[in-house]
């Protein structure tokens, strides 16, 4: 049974969290305390899995609870409970932070966050894998956008839009500004799928804050990995992303699929980051030995680092709190079949495109072909006709080099 400990210094908040939480007694233990001496206490003897905080609290705040709480226990998933006024106490956590819940929350959207958290760990059998990915803050970052971005937070004369605009061309910062503002702490109706849309919402003040918390670059230490591109990946990741969206409208889809399947598009590749940042001697083997088919790249990076690079970036995206259509997009861009679903979806979109790109690749640059269309998944909605038309028109796009 899942043990839950929820921090908070108002009692009437505590009682109200305790009703909501009944309904789940026979699920999980609960646990609540009203300092955070005594959370850390409780932490000391024993294993949490979630912990729910309040962040301001006398003596110790949470933003240092949580801190506190990282370094003890890396695999316990750190929750933020806080209100329009905690909004620079939001920022300066999140650093520390996985998700973030707003104040007043509803029983129902509380238990969905645990419950879809406490799931998670089905993605990654590696223990040892679940604490390394737990305590990823940010992602690696390119130095030169890094300093861009501090130059331009810092100028009289630079806009939002300049600063977006640097933002968007960066994995590790547009992952990060994409995690907060889909918070429920920003409570916005629609998915926002771009960084630079993301970086205007937040605002100058709040992006200064997130940036020099984050301390980007510390994952890679200043040494790159060798034969790895970060602008590589991330090129790749935006064809992606615009190609998805382009399927999902050629299918129909509702304006929400189509935004679920650009942001999907956009971190389908996350876990090659989080491989870069503490992986470095089995990833870098794995670079030097040349292509390699999907179902072999899974099979050694399951292997020799306890999961794929689609399951720990799932994993990773749930932590922080992105919607499931992202997780199972993620976790599943190349094989597909591996999920259940009978309908067209985000994930759909996802591995059609990724698996288009790397097809007219192979076929551009004369390597052998490795990918193929997973249509065990595919076949499930869709003419395999059909899908050959998405690709015939993701090529038209690709030679055109829009997406790019």
């Amino acid at each position: 049974m899942a043990t839950i400990l929820f921090i908070d210094d108002e009692p009437n908040i505590l009682s109200g969290i305790r009703r909501m939480m009944r309904p789940h007694s026979s699920e999980w233990e609960t646990l609540f305390v009203k300092s955070a001496a005594e959370a850390l206490s409780i932490l000391d003897s024993r294993f949490i899995d979630v912990v729910v905080s309040d962040l301001r609290m006398p003596e110790m705040d949470g933003v240092e609870l949580l801190q506190r709480v990282r370094e003890r226990s890396p695999e316990t998933v750190r929750m933020a409970l806080s209100g329009h006024a905690d909004r620079e106490a939001t920022l300066r956590a999140a650093t520390q932070i996985h998700q973030f819940l707003y104040k007043p929350c509803d029983a129902e959207t509380l238990a969905k966050t645990i419950s879809r958290a406490l799931s998670l760990g089905k993605l990654i059998n590696s223990p040892k894998l679940r604490r390394v990915v737990s305590t990823m803050d940010y992602l690696p970052s390119i130095p030169s956008l890094h300093d861009e971005v501090s130059r331009l937070l810092d100028s009289p004369v630079s806009g939002l839009k300049d600063v977006g605009t640097a933002i968007a061309q960066d994995p590790g910062m547009s992952i990060k500004v994409l995690q907060l503002v889909n918070s429920a702490f920003y409570g916005l109706r629609h998915p926002v799928a771009d960084p630079a849309q993301a970086a205007v919402l937040l605002g100058i003040d709040a992006l200064k804050i997130l940036v020099l918390s984050i301390k980007i670059f510390d994952q890679f230490n200043g040494q790159p990995l060798q034969g790895m591109s970060l602008e590589g990946i991330w090129e790749h990741s935006v064809a992606t992303a615009m190609l998805a969206k382009h399927i999902a409208q050629l299918e129909n889809a509702d304006e929400y699929t189509g935004e679920e399947a650009f942001l999907a598009g956009l971190l389908h590749d996350v876990g090659k980051l989080v491989f870069a940042a503490n992986a470095r001697g089995a990833y870098q083997q794995f670079i030097a030995d040349g292509p390699r088919s999907p179902e072999a790249v899974m099979h050694l990076e399951r292997e020799h680092i306890g999961g794929s690079h689609g399951e720990v970036g799932g994993y990773l995206l749930g932590l922080w709190g992105f919607s499931e259509d992202i997780i199972l997009s993620v976790a599943h861009h190349h094989f597909p079949s591996e999920h259940v679903g009978v309908v067209f979806e985000p994930l759909a979109a996802v591995h059609a495109a990724n698996t288009a790109i790397h097809r007219y690749e192979e076929e551009t640059q004369g390597l052998p072909a490795h990918y193929h269309f997973d249509m065990e998944y595919l076949g499930r909605f869709v003419e395999e006709e059909r899908v050959f038309e998405w690709e015939r028109q993701c090529r038209i796009l690709l030679k055109s080099e829009e997406p790019m």
